[in-house]
């Protein structure tokens, strides 16, 4: 027990104590403020449009959706018989794309007569489609990640059609160049095809399908020679390029109505701002974004990402050895298919056509054993992939 010596006596100065007791008061006032204001960080907001969000979601901070919050929406999800009916469409349209390239070949004859060029001349025409398509399918490629498969496809077979009138109607030879130079910067090609395969099958089952996407590439050059060979027989030259248009315009309405987008980032920005919609509906709004919602509109496609964008694919080509590799066995391979067509018709008139006598439609008929060599093993493919189970 303390001594009352060992007790200090309280003092009672009026000053002192009104000092104290203000300073507690400061300081109890301070901390509930603050605890206020990270109660009701509303308080703090100046914005109208942050209070309202904030009043809404409770909190900030928006969830980003993933593929697995929305899985069974995706185009990995979609029927079987959906994939393969749009895959139907996009092959349709990668044969377009390459029908342009091939059965230009059959016009060479009509162009070189009306026009008073060289053969040789005339087949630059050809030449200028598929050196002007190699960097088509580049710059079109990358949008089709930002914006969709579906819009970046409709606006490239749009500007491949229109692009054919020029040509189809060209009072010159200037014109045929320029315009198909034009026709073959604007076409996506497998680029953005192929791309819808990896949107709608994960890479273990994806096979089959891109199997089926890159016979239809070939499958468009070798219909060209086929076709061209009865145009080149009983119409005039101009023929094959109105037959290109209205192929296109055909596969553009098809693919139009028929073919969904089926791009996984703007797919999952659709049902995000759906459940949303739904939420605020319901009197239960939901705090979830798409991926390309949390970036704002500007910085997405400001000057330096347009630019960047662009880049990417030829980037991709000088530092990844796999890309490098595999483009330039493309180019070879195509290289051979259009050496092909124009040397065969060469070979034929002044061979097995003259000595026979057969009329020009007739040479390319050799093509259709090609065809059935690239058809019959695609068919087998798809009825044994229709057969399995799909898995994730």
């Amino acid at each position: 027990m303390a001594s009352a010596a060992e007790v200090k006596p309280e003092i009672h100065d009026p000053e002192t104590v009104h000092n104290n007791e203000a300073a507690l008061q400061e300081k109890k006032d301070s901390s509930e403020l603050g605890n206020e204001q990270h109660e009701h960080p509303t308080r703090s907001v100046t914005r109208d449009n942050d209070r309202a969000h904030y009043e809404k979601f409770g909190t900030y901070d928006r969830y980003e959706m993933t593929e697995e919050d929305c899985y069974d929406e995706l185009g990995f999800s979609f029927p079987e018989w959906k994939k393969w009916m749009i895959l139907s469409i996009v092959f349709l349209v990668q044969v377009s794309m390459n029908f342009n390239t091939s059965l230009y070949s059959n016009a060479v004859g009509g162009i070189s007569e009306e026009f008073g060029v060289s053969a040789q001349a005339a087949r630059v025409g050809a030449a200028a489609f598929l050196v002007a398509y190699a960097f088509g399918c580049e710059l079109w490629a990358p949008w089709s990640e930002e914006l969709g498969r579906w819009p970046v496809l409709q606006l490239s077979l749009f500007f491949v059609n229109i692009f054919q009138i020029p040509v189809a109607i060209a009072p010159n030879y200037a014109t045929i160049i320029a315009f198909r130079t034009l026709g073959g910067l604007s076409t996506a090609g497998g680029s953005v095809t192929l791309a819808m395969v990896a949107d709608m099958w994960e890479p273990d089952n994806q096979q089959y399908a891109v199997a089926f996407i890159v016979f239809s590439s070939v499958g468009g050059s070798v219909l060209g020679p086929i076709v061209g060979g009865f145009v080149e027989q009983f119409l005039a030259w101009r023929w094959n390029i109105w037959i290109q248009l209205i192929f296109g315009g055909a596969v553009q309405i098809a693919h139009a109505i028929m073919v969904p987008e089926t791009r996984t980032t703007v797919l999952m920005d659709r049902i995000a701002k759906r459940r949303r919609k739904e939420g605020e509906k319901n009197g239960k709004p939901e705090n979830i974004w798409g991926p390309n919602e949390l970036t704002p509109f500007k910085e997405r496609f400001s000057a330096h990402e347009i630019i960047t964008t662009w880049i990417r694919p030829f980037r991709m080509f000088l530092t990844e050895p796999i890309v490098l590799v595999l483009s330039l066995l493309s180019g070879f391979s195509d290289a051979i298919i259009f050496m092909f067509l124009q040397s065969y018709a060469l070979v034929h008139a002044v061979g097995l056509c003259a000595l026979c006598h057969w009329p020009c439609f007739r040479a390319n008929w050799y093509w259709l054993p090609v065809s059935l060599a690239f058809i019959l093993p695609c068919y087998q493919a798809q009825r044994e992939t229709s057969q399995g189970t799909p898995g994730r």
